[in-house]
């Protein structure tokens, strides 16, 4: 609205520099204007304005379906589930249990919180790991003796993430 303001505003100071007040005549401007001239310039301003005004709501509209598509596909990887493997390996000290392995599976660093219940003793424990990303040939995360923590079969993990849906496992009997 400004800038359409100040447009007119120049266009009708523009208009007025034929006026020759020392002499008190005016110039007559060519129906058709040479290039290069002011009422020109004025003319492409003038352009320029009413394809802004034009495009303006276009711009809007489009702004408005990206928000739109962003905020949809935030809430369809909220519902994703933590992408994850957790497994379990035999802990290096006799009758220290299974030690817990979390694996990223995700080429990105992933934060993620990890709660061990153990329904047998009515215990649970919360872990907060940083998962290097899956390509990455260093050990998964893990959780056991020496993390305070013996697990056993029937423990469940649940391993959550923000941006995610939070994945639950149970540790089994087998190897």
């Amino acid at each position: 609205m400004k800038k359409t303001i100040t447009l007119a505003m120049l266009s009708g100071l523009l208009a007025g520099c034929g006026n020759n007040q020392q002499t008190g005549t005016t110039q007559t401007s060519p129906a058709a204007p040479s290039p290069g001239t002011k009422a020109d310039y004025v003319a492409q301003m003038m352009d320029f304005s009413n394809q802004l005004s034009e495009l303006k709501p276009k711009y809007f509209e489009l702004q408005s379906k990206l928000t739109e598509t962003q905020t949809r596909l935030t809430n369809l990887l909220k519902f994703a589930h933590v992408p994850v493997e957790v497994k379990k390996r035999n802990a290096a000290i006799r009758n220290s249990g299974f030690v817990i392995q979390v694996e990223n599976l995700i080429a990105k660093k992933l934060p993620v919180k990890v709660t061990v219940q153990s329904p047998t003793f009515g215990t649970t424990k919360d872990y907060d790991l940083v998962l290097d990303p899956a390509r990455i040939e260093e050990p998964p995360g893990e959780i056991g003796w020496l993390q305070g923590w013996k697990a056993a079969p029937g423990d469940i993990v649940t391993v959550s993430s923000e941006g995610y849906e939070p994945s639950h496992f149970k540790i089994n009997d087998n190897p």
